[in-house]
């Protein structure tokens, strides 16, 4: 079991507006699905009928001014929207022409990395490389593509058993800071040690459940964490969620997080319950592209939980493992 975080973007589905949107009309539908982000916003500013000088004024009465020839510059590919003011001016556009909160924010691209960025991402492995595969096509169903532009400063993860030994809850919660403009969302997955069916997963009020893919034949689950708005650069976010199990928990003989970037501070906790107490503890780190983890005794304390805590960790997996 663990949580964590490219390939290419899955086309994206686009939501046939509600009545209170009006319908839209079928080619724009394909087209916030496919993209490109200037075609389909061209298409959007068309079905509504209104002028990019209309469009900029009712930009500025809701407090997002935006000049005309940036409005044309998008629509024409030329430029796209990056920075943070931009971005909140989209998201204003997306409702003024009533569409689908985030359809054409999900059609843009990542920023070219520029600066010390570079050096950040050089090396940073994908997630389905940190997950050595075993999320298989869990990914294609949802967007990963800013995991190597967010940096995880502190994760914790805490395991709850019951009586059995078998999962209860994980309750995890991330630091996350942006290292570009536009991150609006953050993948998480979760492997269970058996097939089984998925956890229900549950978020607080900083972020929302996005799309999810989950296999009970192979016990994995795949979810996208959709931010309150898109991040700008430098700024953080706090992620934090829990995956409850309401049928059928699967027996557990460790607890570790993939990590795909480097993390200053990593917490891994696990609460055995007072009837099903491990013969042996242990915690454990294998750096990514190493062959053989190093390891350590650890001790369940009187309250029957144990811990590690990985400092200035590189892409790997951590975490506990244990011997009933």
């Amino acid at each position: 079991m663990s949580s964590s975080n490219a390939v290419p973007p899955p086309p994206r589905p686009a939501t046939r507006a509600s009545a209170d949107r009006g319908p839209l009309p079928e080619c724009l539908v394909e087209l916030l699905r496919t993209g490109p982000f200037c075609v389909a916003l061209r298409a959007a500013i068309e079905a509504r009928g209104l002028t990019l000088h209309r469009l900029k004024d009712r930009l500025a009465e809701a407090g997002c001014p935006i000049t005309v020839a940036t409005l044309s510059a998008w629509q024409r590919g030329q430029h796209r929207p990056e920075r943070s003011h931009a971005l909140k001016a989209l998201a204003t556009l997306e409702r003024i022409l009533r569409l689908p909160a985030g359809a054409l924010t999900a059609l843009l691209e990542p920023p070219k990395p520029r600066g010390r960025w570079l050096d950040r991402a050089a090396g940073r492995p994908g997630m389905a490389e940190v997950w050595l595969g075993s999320l298989d096509g869990a990914l294609t169903g949802v967007d990963p593509r800013w995991g190597t532009q967010l940096t995880c400063l502190s994760r914790h993860q805490v395991l709850e058993l019951d009586a059995g030994g078998r999962e209860a809850r994980i309750w995890n919660r991330h630091v996350l800071r942006a290292e570009c403009n536009g991150p609006d969302r953050y993948v998480v997955a979760y492997r269970a040690d058996t097939p089984n069916p998925a956890p229900v997963l549950r978020t607080r009020d900083s972020c929302r459940v996005g799309r999810v893919v989950d296999d009970p034949r192979k016990g994995i689950l795949a979810a996208e964490l959709v931010f309150a708005e898109p991040l700008s650069r430098g700024q953080t976010v706090i992620v934090e969620y829990t995956y409850t199990h309401t049928q059928s928990p699967p027996l557990s003989r460790w607890s570790c997080v993939n990590l795909q970037g480097p993390v200053r501070e990593c917490v891994v906790e696990v609460r055995f319950h007072p009837a099903a107490i491990p013969r042996t503890c242990h915690t454990f780190h294998l750096p990514h592209g190493a062959s053989t983890p190093s390891e350590r005794l650890l001790r369940v304390a009187a309250d029957h939980s144990a811990h590690t805590i990985g400092l200035d960790l590189p892409p790997s997996r951590f975490g506990v493992h244990w011997e009933w």
